[in-house]
């Protein structure tokens, strides 16, 4: 008997360990796949068998014995480099988050294009799997691919919850309490605050998802693919992973089929290059200071002008100055920066030496820059990087400049302020130490989960019936209204009654009135 239980457990043990798993990312940033190649090296480690079809190639993953398939004649760089920068966006009008979405549509389509025509997915989609990694991040026009292959599939969004997406899994927006991506709001709102968040977050939702579904649906009948309403697709999800934490992002309720592993991708330091270590070996006293925009942000469409002013106001600090620059193009840089193509960012975050971080806000960054307790100097350029900077600031780890208002003095006196009070540095540590205290990494946290739903075969018992109900039953407002009917209707019936009732009073008072009028009129005459 004995022999049996354990014979039992062996084989549900090597269920799991067994899986053929495949991560779906044909889309996205070097950013946002670092999240999903820290998630595919993870699976590889647990013993899975796992297929990563994708944009780029990954060498470390191929070393661990994954298995790649990189999507044919696809730069996804060379495609951005179509589309304005983000400094153009940014400087040039209110309409930039509307215009980053409507770019960011007709480069799924790009890139949806190529996907759909692959002969490699043609052949990948003859395979089984027992479940599939996709992103939620501007990923949806892919949906009918996923659905071809009938098992289950769990959401990864490198950022948190896109704009007008949560009740698909059973949540809500929470607009009143919950700033939108494309807001620099705290928690804290005003009522005109919430008005524009609504709004906003509505219209933004609704602008993505038309966006991508009508993309989607071109492709696939373009092929001959099968597909349910996109809605449906996107609520077969078993699980949502959001790369999100309290420590980085405001407070927000969601279901149980919502997990939250914010910073998966933080690790401590390594050893710097030798070139950057010896340049930061002579900041012992001082410090250094590291700036990174980011890997799809280049530097070097800054405007001249306001190189020109980062580097005045850098040649008047103490400290030393790592920054990252994609070009060849400075002729004379002060003798404290130094310019660098590739920045081992968490290398760097991690070095004792530290002093701030100036950083265009993206997720990624915040989250490395607080698990390494470094303060930072926010300049965000669009997509989630108002709100992330807006909640640094809030929570007393951070500074933030506008580009649209920028000057040497103000960026001089934010790294000033930054590094010589010491109330941002404290801060900065006491987030790390938030986001560093849990159960577990999040990185086991996510592997646990994704093993979960192939030991349950999609665990359809975690799934909300909130999901299926539409937005206004889910919050009531059918109810309210039928309540608000009733209450309606037995107010105005009140009213009528006491209407007739004062009118009966009112006719027998008056007809008690006449008769007893005559009858003193014949005493009078008496009289």
């Amino acid at each position: 008997m004995k022999l049996l239980v354990c014979l039992v457990k062996f084989v549900s043990f090597n269920l799991v360990v067994a899986s053929n798993i495949l991560i779906f990312e044909p889309f996205g940033s070097k950013s946002h796949k670092n999240v999903f190649k820290v998630l595919s090296y993870a699976l590889l480690e647990g013993g899975h068998n796992v297929t990563f079809y994708t944009y780029s190639t990954d060498e470390v993953f191929l070393q661990r014995g994954g298995r790649e398939l990189i999507v044919e004649d696809l730069n996804f760089e060379e495609l951005l480099n179509n589309f304005p920068s983000f400094f153009d966006l940014r400087l040039n009008g209110g309409w930039a988050k509307f215009n980053q979405i409507a770019n960011l549509g007709t480069l799924t389509d790009l890139v949806a294009t190529k996907v759909y025509d692959s002969q490699k997915l043609k052949e990948l989609m003859k395979e089984d799997f027992d479940l599939i990694v996709h992103s939620l991040l501007f990923s949806d026009a892919f949906l009918p691919i996923i659905k071809h292959w009938d098992c289950p599939f769990v959401y990864l969004s490198p950022s948190g919850m896109p704009p007008g997406m949560a009740h698909y899994f059973g949540g809500s927006e929470e607009y009143a309490t919950y700033p939108g991506t494309f807001t620099s709001f705290t928690p804290k709102m005003t009522f005109l605050q919430r008005v524009v968040n609504f709004i906003g977050g509505e219209v933004m939702g609704k602008m993505m998802d038309h966006l991508f579904f009508t993309s989607g649906e071109r492709h696939a009948e373009r092929i001959g693919l099968e597909y349910d309403t996109f809605e449906k697709m996107r609520k077969n999800a078993s699980l949502v992973f959001l790369n999100t934490d309290v420590s980085t992002h405001n407070i927000r309720n969601f279901p149980n089929t919502v997990i939250q592993v914010g910073g998966m991708h933080c690790r401590p330091a390594n050893f710097l290059p030798m070139d950057l270590q010896e340049f930061v070996s002579y900041s012992d006293v001082d410090g250094f200071i590291v700036f990174g925009l980011g890997s799809i942000i280049k530097a070097s469409d800054m405007p001249v002008e306001i190189q020109k002013m980062f580097l005045n106001a850098f040649s008047r600090l103490k400290q030393r100055v790592i920054w990252k620059w994609e070009t060849d193009n400075f002729d004379v840089i002060p003798d404290n920066v130094k310019l660098v193509k590739w920045l081992p960012q968490q290398d760097l975050l991690g070095h004792p030496n530290i002093k701030a971080f100036l950083s265009h806000g993206g997720l990624l960054s915040i989250q490395e820059a607080v698990y390494h307790g470094v303060p930072l100097i926010g300049l965000p350029l669009g997509s989630d990087q108002d709100v992330n900077v807006a909640k640094c600031v809030k929570d007393g780890y951070a500074l933030s400049l506008e580009w649209g208002d920028i000057s040497e003095e103000k960026i001089f006196d934010a790294i000033q302020s930054v590094v010589y009070n010491p109330s941002f540095k404290e801060r900065a540590n006491y987030y790390s130490t938030i986001m560093r205290d849990q159960k577990e990494t999040p990185i086991e946290r996510a592997v646990y989960w994704i093993e979960y739903v192939i030991r349950h075969r999609g665990a359809p018992h975690l799934q909300s019936e909130a999901k299926n109900l539409s937005r206004l039953k889910r919050n009531l407002f059918d109810v309210l209204a039928f309540l608000g009917c009733v209450i309606s209707i037995i107010v105005a019936l009140s009213l009528y009654v006491l209407k007739r009732i004062l009118k009966a009073l009112v006719r027998k008072c008056y007809s008690k009135v006449n008769k007893q009028a005559p009858t003193e009129k014949k005493k009078l005459k008496g009289n």
